[in-house]
């Protein structure tokens, strides 16, 4: 109950700021509204590794993203370049999830996270020939000779999946409203998010998976609990937020946050930056110096 307590406090601060920072959408306000989602509902709980910044992510290959809102790194894996505290440019090896944050959600600014997500998810990433260094690099070339002589069971398909699996960085959207109604069917935002998925791969590389959860505080949260094996489609699952909770609130017109809801993106979140950083080992700063990096793109 404790952690939950403190988890619940931080919502309501970070409600409060949001709507003390006023309900336009401008450049000064979204620089605001994504100070307060990191300050207030996911740094107090991540691990003292993973920090977390805005900018663009590159890869030894000369391709970059976007500007993304909030990227979390792990500072162990490959050190950032930093302009600011709060902006920089960050090493794709290090990046475990990027998050895009919005005051109300409607489509075009969905398009642009969905961009976004995918301007990440399409970097190189080439771990094969990615040298190994440090303590998770030399767990997997152990990992590796402990395949060569273990019989054919189960343990030996989870070491093989986890040998193999690296995931790219989960990309997740923010926002504290929705310009769709809120009238009992919260599946709408998920619909909607699916098919802009669809448009956005067509005539391109598609990406299965661009985003990996979205949290509307006062809706949804809509998450990807699995991947289905043969498909690699997403499985996704919804928390609907308490309506119960909306009546208690004095004015209508201002944001509110359902906890059910923000505490699951919480959670999910700050699981998915733990889980993906112990599959990452850390990569020598060569690799994004060697020109010849540069050269296999082109």
């Amino acid at each position: 109950m404790f952690y939950r307590q403190i988890a619940i406090d931080n919502i309501e601060k970070a409600v409060a700021a949001a709507n003390s920072s006023g309900m336009i959408d401008h450049a000064v306000l979204k620089g605001r509204l994504r100070e307060i989602v990191v300050a207030e509902l996911i740094k107090p709980f991540l691990n003292p590794h993973i920090k977390a910044t805005s900018g663009t992510i590159v890869d030894p290959f000369g391709n970059q993203s976007k500007q993304i809102d909030v990227i979390l790194y792990d500072e162990q894996i490959t050190p950032p370049i930093l302009f600011s505290e709060s902006e920089g440019i960050i090493p794709c090896h290090a990046v475990v999830a990027t998050i895009e944050v919005k005051s109300s959600l409607n489509r075009t600014e969905l398009q642009k996270a969905v961009d976004n997500a995918r301007s990440v998810k399409t970097l190189r990433f080439d771990y094969d020939t990615t040298p190994f260094s440090g303590e998770v690099g030399f767990r997997r070339l152990f990992d590796a000779e402990l395949m060569k002589i273990l019989p054919d069971s189960q343990a030996k398909k989870i070491l093989q999946h986890a040998l193999t699996v690296i995931s790219s960085p989960a990309c997740y959207i923010f926002a504290f409203t929705s310009d769709l109604d809120l009238d009992g069917h919260p599946e709408k935002e998920n619909q909607r998010l699916q098919e802009i998925v669809e448009e956005s791969n067509k005539g391109k590389n598609p990406v299965n998976i661009p985003i990996s959860g979205m949290c509307i505080s006062d809706r949804l949260f809509v998450y990807c609990e699995a991947v289905e094996s043969t498909s690699n489609t997403g499985i996704f699952k919804s928390e609907s937020a308490d309506l119960n909770q909306q009546q208690r609130q004095s004015d209508p017109n201002r944001y509110w946050a359902s906890y059910n809801v923000v505490l699951r993106f919480i959670s999910h979140i700050v699981n998915t930056c733990s889980t993906y950083s112990s599959q990452r080992w850390r990569i020598p700063l060569e690799v994004y110096f060697n020109p010849s990096s540069r050269s296999q793109s082109e």
